[in-house]
């Protein structure tokens, strides 16, 4: 039988540090509730996998983690508080500090681009990195979760938030205006 060598005064501090600081966000952040929603904290984190995403051009991308903060918010043309939120979205976008948060919009509709693509176009969306998952490979809808999503639609539109290490914090449902002193504050204790 080996017993493990006792951790020096340093080494039990840096753990206890370093275990606190991954523990900090979710009890330091300040809540987020916006019109009728409040942010959900979701325990245990679960971490977000490397996504496959198309652009509105064909393009494939992946998203990973990748020590940046991120806001995945996910849509439809269809639905009207999606068509309300995305010009403030775009307005946020052209705001941010990119090497710091990364915000992507990802679309439900089922006829991805041919309904994406216009209403980008009629609505100015420019900046804003938008990607199509008109199959559900990213995001569910269905009990089932046939193809084994990583996240649930509980609304729409509705935003989850990644921290730094790739840990799914939570989610907010309905439109957020995130250029909001609210909304800014609760997104600086994630990227501090």
């Amino acid at each position: 039988m080996t017993c493990a060598r006792p951790l020096s005064r340093r080494s039990l501090i840096g753990s206890l540090a370093a275990l606190a600081a991954s523990a900090l966000p979710a009890r330091a952040a300040p809540s987020l509730r916006q019109g009728g929603s409040q942010f959900v904290w979701l325990e245990p984190r679960r971490q977000m996998p490397a996504l496959a995403l198309t652009d509105v051009r064909g393009r494939r991308h992946t998203l990973a983690p990748d020590g940046r903060v991120h806001l995945l918010n996910f849509w439809a043309s269809w639905c009207p508080p999606c068509r309300e939120e995305m010009p403030r979205l775009e307005a946020f976008v052209r705001t941010i500090d990119a090497q710091r948060l990364n915000v992507a919009a990802i679309s439900f509709d089922r006829d991805g681009t041919r309904a994406v693509a216009p209403f980008l176009k009629r609505h100015g969306i420019e900046k804003l990195p938008v990607f199509v998952d008109p199959e559900g490979d990213v995001a569910y809808s269905d009990a089932g979760n046939r193809k084994g999503a990583p996240f649930a639609l509980y609304g729409m539109p509705i935003t989850y938030l990644v921290d730094r290490g790739g840990g799914i914090v939570g989610y907010i449902s309905g439109a957020v205006d995130w250029l909001q002193p609210d909304a800014e504050a609760f997104l600086a204790a994630f990227m501090a």
